[in-house]
């Protein structure tokens, strides 16, 4: 346990905010401050180790923001195409090309259908913004 004692100095610059404004003064409250009882460590008494699991997961992690983010901008490439340059048309395929390269490699995890989308919108999206 300990003791926090608070001193006020003056009245509120904005009375209208505090439903009470309280008077001028020292004012001391006690408050609970107990640290957390951290036990044994328990990576100690376990059994075998994970360590294998924890790269998996992360290189799993890695592999679908890589494949989320390279979606994320094959879609701002189709906008930037439909709504900036006003090809609708064009953008279509953009999408569709996006979605195929989205699906694979969140299936399996490859990056190579991104890289493959990602390509093929950016060509789509420079021979439309060069021939605008």
């Amino acid at each position: 346990m300990g003791w926090l004692a608070v001193v006020r100095h003056g009245a509120l610059p904005w009375p209208g905010i505090c439903a009470t404004s309280l008077p001028l003064g020292i004012y001391i409250t006690r408050r609970l401050t107990v640290m957390a009882d951290h036990g044994t460590v328990e990576y100690a008494t376990a059994t075998g180790n994970d360590y294998p699991a924890h790269e998996q997961t992360y290189e799993t992690f890695v592999k679908f923001a890589f494949v989320g983010a390279v979606h994320v901008v094959n879609l701002l490439l189709g906008l930037a195409v439909g709504g900036v340059m006003g090809h609708w048309l064009l953008a279509l395929p953009i999408f569709i090309i996006a979605i195929l390269g989205l699906v694979p490699g969140l299936v399996t995890g490859t990056k190579t259908s991104s890289y493959v989308a990602f390509t093929i919108c950016f060509l789509i999206f420079a021979f439309t913004g060069l021939s605008h």
